[in-house]
């Protein structure tokens, strides 16, 4: 997904006033640009039965170009091994399944560890030009996404600490509910990349969002934080790559340097498990200037990606680098 910035109409009419904008220009995954909008859709009325617009795919190294899964009981058919870890993934807004953000971060699994690699796909719901729609539909989608899992645990007695659902941008917040709709269940672990922040601020849809409460570990990574991207620390371990906010190394293409950042969380991540050899390395601190300030190179230092230690708390800040593999090694340059 790239974004291309507006200027806000002279009395704007975006339920969100602190982006000044009414629309974007966006280019969707097929590289078609098409206009997108901040603005109230012509039909305002939510989405409840979304069960149609939701297919899940599964991955395994044995099967590598994936198999349908209607309902989790037809995985016993299939190469899904409930003793080892399972990995969900899903997209946001404008995206799909089959974009880069969930084929790298699949095929990075896949080819670091033999595991159970899920891809739930929502692109029906997520390709809607207006942004309060997919928006307004997060809590429904979840709702699903969790009865999905739970009859998964049911049906083939799976551990659900093994469970990790791992989303980008609205798929962030979606991830991020599906706790909440699990009959008392807790799953072992969520990954926000870049969580959605238009409408998940304090006002509209500040209830329903990724937090520490959503799994028994959340990590996230901020890359676009205070624009597309929520600033507030949510998890148990927050991860501010360059201050976490745009422009992000690399994004330096004027009316694409917020999309182009937003995307980076997923990218960074991504990298983690391609080249686990050089790890994302990032340093506990209160803030981004204390940090260049090298206030806090006495503190605590971790890995940022899929390596996070599930005892990780509070907030982490690193520098990367603007080509791929992102890492620079030190948690100081």
């Amino acid at each position: 997904m790239h974004i291309r910035d507006s200027k806000a109409r002279k009395g704007t009419d975006t339920p969100f006033p602190y982006l000044n904008k009414t629309w974007v220009y966006m280019v969707e995954d097929s590289g078609k640009t098409v206009k997108a909008y901040f603005t109230l859709p012509p039909n305002i009325k939510r989405q409840k039965d979304v069960r149609n617009d939701i297919d899940f795919t599964l991955f395994t190294r044995s099967q590598l170009e994936g198999v349908a899964i209607a309902d989790p009981i037809n995985l016993k058919n299939t190469s899904f091994d409930s003793k080892k870890p399972t990995k969900f993934i899903t997209h946001g807004w404008l995206s799909s399944g089959t974009a880069d953000t969930c084929v790298s971060i699949k095929d990075g699994y896949l080819e670091l560890a033999d595991v159970n690699v899920i891809i739930m796909n929502w692109k029906e719901i997520a390709g809607n030009y207006f942004y309060l729609k997919p928006m307004w539909t997060v809590p429904e989608i979840a709702a699903h996404y969790a009865d999905f899992i739970s009859d998964m645990i049911e049906e083939h007695e799976v551990n659900p600490k093994s469970i990790h659902l791992i989303g980008h941008s609205l798929g962030a917040q979606i991830s991020g509910l599906v706790s909440r709709n699990m009959r008392g269940i807790k799953l072992g672990r969520v990954t926000g990349l870049d969580p959605a922040f238009p409408g998940f601020d304090n006002i509209v849809m500040h209830n329903d969002r990724i937090s520490n409460e959503s799994a028994e570990f959340v990590d996230v990574i901020h890359s676009c934080a205070g624009f597309l991207g929520v600033m507030d620390a949510v998890g148990h371990v927050d991860f501010y790559p360059n201050g976490g906010t745009m422009p992000q190394p690399g994004c330096s293409i004027g009316d694409l340097i917020a999309s182009c950042s937003h995307g980076r969380s997923w990218q960074l991540f991504a990298d983690s498990l391609w080249h686990p050899t050089k790890p994302f390395y990032a340093i506990k601190c209160s803030t981004w200037e204390d940090y260049r300030d090298k206030k806090c190179k006495n503190s605590e230092t971790i890995m940022m990606g899929d390596f996070t230690p599930s005892t990780a708390r509070g907030k982490f800040y690193l520098e990367t680098g603007k080509d791929k593999p992102y890492s620079l090694g030190d948690a100081f340059h």
